[in-house]
């Protein structure tokens, strides 16, 4: 057995897995599979054109003047 088989067959276990406890969790509550929520705050991803077809990516708020960021 390579490390390809495993990972194939554990996907299946698990997905199988996960499939009948939806199936059985909407035959006997009658509504949707809850999912979890996120409650982490967001933060945006900005783009900085540092110079002809070269740009810089900033996570959160960069330590910049600039006027307008795209977003």
């Amino acid at each position: 057995m390579n490390c390809r088989t495993l990972l194939i067959g554990t996907g299946t276990i698990l997905s199988t897995a996960f499939v009948d406890k939806a199936n059985w969790f909407l035959r006997n509550q009658n509504s949707v599979v809850p999912f979890f929520e996120n409650n982490e705050a967001t933060q945006k991803l900005y783009f900085v054109k540092e110079a002809e077809d070269c740009y810089d990516i900033k996570l959160g708020t960069p330590e910049y003047g600039f006027p307008k960021l795209s977003t």
